[in-house]
């Protein structure tokens, strides 16, 4: 399946690179790659937590190619803020301890910025660069620009 990720073009960023920063599904220093199931959900993550400071940058859009059946979390199954701003720590907690435990190479798990009802088949993909199965089931299909230009 291909899915897709917008990370900052510069040097020493890759497409399938991590940082130590946490977000909505990492604690800080737990390493997990956030892609999409669709190139406007990456664009519209970025757009919605970034505001307009995502134009400073220059981006890449890296398509990928994942070699694997995703796990899928169920949105019944989270707890009542998952989805609240700022993401609470109940979601870091279930991020890192996926990945902590390298249960999968890749865990599907809803967007905060989407009516989920009206868009079922979007999702973000977590993706642990330290499951075994990394280097054999996920590559770089193709890269390209991605303008970010927001003109007021």
């Amino acid at each position: 399946m291909q899915i897709y990720r917008i990370y900052i073009d510069k040097e020493g960023y890759t497409a399938l690179g991590y940082g130590p920063a946490g977000a909505r599904w990492n604690k800080a220093f737990t390493p997990v790659i956030y892609a999409s199931s669709q190139v406007s959900l990456s664009m519209l993550e970025h757009l919605s937590i970034r505001g307009a400071s995502v134009s400073k940058l220059n981006w890449k859009l890296a398509t990928l190619e994942l070699d694997v059946t995703p796990h899928f979390v169920n949105v019944t199954d989270l707890p009542g803020d998952w989805d609240f701003r700022p993401h609470p720590r109940s979601t870091q907690e279930i991020g890192s301890r996926w990945a902590l435990q390298r249960q999968s190479l890749a865990l599907a798990v809803p967007s905060a910025r989407l009516p989920l009802s009206r868009f079922p088949k979007e999702y973000n993909l977590l993706i642990n660069p330290f499951h075994p199965e990394f280097l054999e089931k996920i590559r770089l299909v193709s890269e390209e620009d991605v303008p970010f230009q927001l003109n007021y």
